[in-house]
Order: structure tokens, then C-alpha cells, then sequence
């Protein structure tokens, strides 16, 4: 069985130290190995990539991994969100989350 992965946001990070994360941005550089995302708050994220990124590098991505430091993640697993996604309402979501961290569970 999968372990819940909280959905968080740049200013969550230090909070998470060593935990396993999900968190969505807008990659802003891909330097071979590192990318700079820039989280749903606007966060300037480093993202050390550890597992395969999606074809064709899309402009906004869904990363799992594991918070290194307040500004870092090692990523593992990567999704594509393509080209046009709402980063505000997304980290409006987030913030509900953060209430209701497992909204669809007894």
C-alpha cells in the first residue's frame, strides 16, 4: 500500500524535513539533473531529479519526493501537467488540504 504524500506548497517544505511530498510548479530551469521549479506560492524550489522526467519537457510538473531543506527535493517521480495550469487556485487547494488532509477517507 502506498504511504500519503502530503500536497504542499514552497513555504510548507521546512516543516517536512525528511518526509515524502507532493508538490506542483512551474519549472522555470533545467539544467541536467537540477531544476528550478517555482511552486504553487511562488516559492523558488531546487529539485534534484533522481527518477526519469516526462518527455518534452512540459512547463508545469507534479513532483514526489523527499524534502531535503527548506528550498530542496529530491525527486522521484514526476508527472506532466503540460502547458496551462491555475498554480493560484491550485495552492488554494493545498491550503484546504492542510485542513482536511485525507478528505476521502471513513
Amino acid at each position: 500500500m502506498d504511504i500519503h504524500k502530503a500536497r504542499v506548497n514552497g513555504s510548507m517544505l521546512a516543516s517536512n524535513i525528511n518526509a515524502h511530498v507532493t508538490l506542483v510548479g512551474e519549472i522555470i530551469q533545467d539544467a541536467g539533473g537540477i531544476l528550478q521549479v517555482r511552486a504553487c506560492d511562488g516559492a523558488q524550489i531546487s529539485v534534484d531529479v533522481k527518477g526519469e522526467l516526462p518527455a518534452g519537457t512540459p512547463k508545469f510538473i507534479e513532483i514526489i519526493g523527499e524534502v531535503q531543506g527548506q528550498d530542496n527535493i529530491v525527486g522521484q517521480s514526476f508527472t506532466a501537467l503540460g502547458d496551462d495550469f491555475d498554480l493560484e487556485t491550485y495552492n488554494e487547494a493545498v491550503g484546504i488540504l492542510q485542513k482536511f488532509p485525507t478528505p476521502f477517507t471513513a
